[in-house]
């Protein structure tokens, strides 16, 4: 059996997937799929995934067989399922866990409300509504597929507009005061569905109910789930890590001592440095995301789709 992890390693969803394989000790191979670069959008990933996201998990199975999961907590609960690691906590919490914590909208928490930003955004997803028009006629057989990305992208850079700064409780919030590469590129995978400040209201107080419920659970055991390291620790910790990424850690574990405790023993465990690292380093951005943006303005300029 193989598996491969075709992944845009900045990305936080593909954080997820990573950090299960990692943890949860399945080997595998990762194949970087450049959504900056459109790379999502080539007739060979929409085959695969005709959805154009990462993370994809391909398991190559004995006799020709292939299993292929497309979302990211999907890809976590597998790990967890046939990992070496023993898993001793209740599925049925586990998963629930790991669904709530699915649905909360990081990037939108986390995204910069920024006129140039918003400008390089909206320059990157117009070619990408070109260039998924563009192949339509090109590849006839995946017409569909290339049809409901340039819709995606499409929406997304009407989404950008409605990005409103907010209060909450009388505080007040901007989720755009603080600028970080894996938000900016989990925008342009177009994975941000931003409606108004309500919805950017909404989502820090969804945070603040799924902190305080990790903040009870974690005064009684040592994980998320339960004595041990669980899925559900997997999105926890790419949860908290976007909060600190926008510079809110400080601001959302002071009152929560059992999950800042949690949080510090997190940051010692080898697999989060392994996958954290690289998308808190600036040879992320000089090696994978300014190339990526420089080429996509080239070809945009001379019509290239």
């Amino acid at each position: 059996m193989t598996v491969t992890l075709y992944a845009f390693p900045p990305l936080p969803n593909p954080q997820k997937a990573l950090l299960a394989l990692q943890e949860f000790g399945i080997p595998y191979e990762v194949k970087t799929v450049n959504v900056i670069a459109a790379e999502n959008l080539t007739p060979d990933f929409l085959s695969l995934n005709p959805n154009g996201t990462v993370p994809v998990l391909v398991i190559d199975l004995a006799g020709g067989q292939r299993k292929i999961i497309s979302e990211s907590s999907d890809i976590v609960l597998n790990a967890a399922a046939r990992g070496h690691v023993q898993q001793t906590c209740d599925a049925a919490f586990v998963k629930k866990w790991v669904s709530d914590l699915n649905l909360w909208n990081g990037p939108l928490y986390t995204l910069a409300h920024d006129a140039v930003l918003k400008r390089m955004i909206s320059s990157v997803n117009a070619y990408k509504v070109q260039l998924a028009e563009a192949r339509q006629t090109q590849y006839p057989a995946l017409e569909d597929a290339y049809i409901k990305a340039a819709s995606r992208y499409r929406n997304a850079g009407k989404a950008l507009i409605a990005l409103q700064p907010c209060q909450v409780d009388g505080i007040r919030f901007c989720p755009a005061a603080y600028c970080h590469p894996t938000v900016l590129l989990d925008m342009l995978q177009n994975r941000v569905a931003v409606q108004d400040a309500a919805a950017t209201a909404d989502t820090q107080k969804q945070l603040a109910a799924l902190l305080d419920a990790a903040e009870g659970q974690l005064s009684k055991t040592s994980f998320l789930a339960g004595d041990t390291y669980s899925a559900a620790d997997v999105m926890l910790t790419c949860t908290v890590f976007l909060v600190e990424q926008a510079k809110q850690a400080k601001v959302e574990l002071a009152s929560r001592p059992k999950l800042n405790a949690w949080w510090k023993g997190i940051k010692q465990r080898a697999s989060y440095k392994e996958v954290f690292g690289p998308a808190t380093s600036p040879v992320t951005l000089l090696t994978l995301v300014l190339p990526a943006i420089s080429k996509v303005m080239v070809k945009k300029a001379l019509r290239q789709y």
